[in-house]
């Protein structure tokens, strides 16, 4: 008998591991073996690459030259226009190839320059295209000509833009994407995302003890995170407790070099010794068991804020900005504390109520991690999306085999 299950195509060329790129291994593992045959089109030796080969899924070789890479929500110039012409051109017909060999019956786009290059591939494939939407498209955040595109773009090659908050979708609706493209499904992560807890382990890494506060930061390294803003909140903390700050993760895609940056301002603020920069960690989730208060600092808002649940998950209490989806996660006052992006200030003020109230910040993370298992589920999150493919096939015809 021959295989009938739908063969999907999963294209993501970014080689690090971001919050989009978590959300599509979430999606990979949990879909239905019976009923949907996963591949992946991604960066060779990169993270997703490793994942596929750990994992024993199908994966194709699909990478953007650097200057097509390098083109940002900050910067749309290229500095060659035929060297990104180019790069395009070549992505494409390796994307084309891989939807052949694969016989894909759909294809799922996970950043930006994927749902225009993936979506082509896919239109001229003739084969449904979703659009997983993980930025904002804000004015603040991104340039006019690259928000015009995109939604030019939709019109001919989505066939479902897929938003992960209604933050994110209502960001879309302002800018003119149709409603009718658009489906939200929140993000989801596994139960034992966080992985094996071993307290103590980043205290006898950082050398620091066990009576000094830890506070951290989790997430990629760049301006619009915040981690300037949690560095100055850090130094008015510091005035009244001795804590030790940490931030964890590392610099990725156009922003390299902005640890250093990072580093110069904490010597400015004078709190360098009491601030330690962990790199990129592949165990960084299993790293929040000692840490008394988890930060988000995002200026911008979050598309969702995937590391927020994972710091509920893990029974820490979280200080969040509020703004984007993060609303959608943390209920301010019940599994975590809301402040205003940027405010330095009020990310201060909350951390230390936090850190001199043992009882209520424990309370919050009890309450974090059931809301956490109860709304943001990995099971919930695969089949919501399963939905939305089995509603696709069955409106083009591909309902069974590919």
């Amino acid at each position: 008998m021959g295989d009938d299950r739908v063969k999907l195509l999963f294209v993501d060329h970014v080689p690090e591991m971001g919050g989009g790129q978590v959300v599509l291994q979430r999606l990979v593992e949990n879909l239905s073996r019976d009923r949907f045959c996963p591949a992946v089109a991604c960066a060779p030796e990169g993270a997703l690459w490793r994942f596929c080969e750990r994992q024993g899924v199908p994966h194709f070789a699909h990478w953007l030259g650097e200057d097509l890479r390098a083109l940002g929500r900050y910067r749309t110039r290229p500095n060659c226009r035929s060297a990104v012409a180019a790069a395009t051109v070549a992505a494409l017909q390796r994307l084309r190839r891989a939807i052949r060999l694969h016989r894909a019956g759909l294809v799922h786009c996970n950043s930006n320059k994927d749902h225009l290059i993936g979506g082509l591939a896919g239109r001229l494939a003739r084969v449904p295209v979703v659009w997983h939407m993980h930025d904002m498209l804000l004015p603040t955040v991104m340039p006019t000509v690259t928000r015009q595109t995109l939604r030019a773009a939709a019109m001919v090659t989505c066939s479902r833009l897929l938003a992960v908050s209604e933050a994110t979708a209502e960001s879309l609706r302002r800018q003119g994407f149709p409603g009718s493209q658009l489906r939200t499904v929140l993000n989801g992560v596994a139960p034992d995302v966080v992985g094996p807890a071993t307290p103590g382990r980043l205290r006898r890494e950082l050398g620091v003890s066990a009576a000094t506060p830890l506070v951290g930061i989790v997430g990629r390294l760049c301006p619009w995170k915040g981690q300037q803003v949690f560095l100055r909140a850090a130094a008015e903390i510091a005035k009244d407790r001795p804590v030790h700050f940490v931030l964890i993760g590392g610099d990725i895609l156009a922003d390299r070099g902005y640890r250093s940056e990072l580093e110069a301002l904490a010597r400015r603020l004078g709190i360098a010794h009491r601030v330690s920069f962990t790199g990129a960690r592949d165990d960084r989730l299993g790293l929040l068991c000692d840490l008394e208060v988890v930060v988000h600092a995002s200026v911008e808002p979050e598309p969702f804020g995937l590391v927020v649940v994972e710091a509920m998950l893990a029974e820490k209490a979280v200080v969040a900005s509020d703004a984007g989806g993060v609303r959608e996660i943390v209920v301010s006052g019940e599994t975590g504390l809301l402040v205003p992006p940027g405010d330095a200030a009020a990310l201060a003020r909350a951390c230390l109520y936090l850190l001199g109230c043992p009882k209520r910040r424990q309370d919050m993370g009890r309450r974090g991690r059931a809301r956490a298992l109860q709304c943001f589920s990995a099971r919930r999150m695969t089949e919501e999306v399963e939905s939305l493919y089995a509603e696709l096939l069955r409106s083009s015809g591909r309902g069974g085999r590919s």
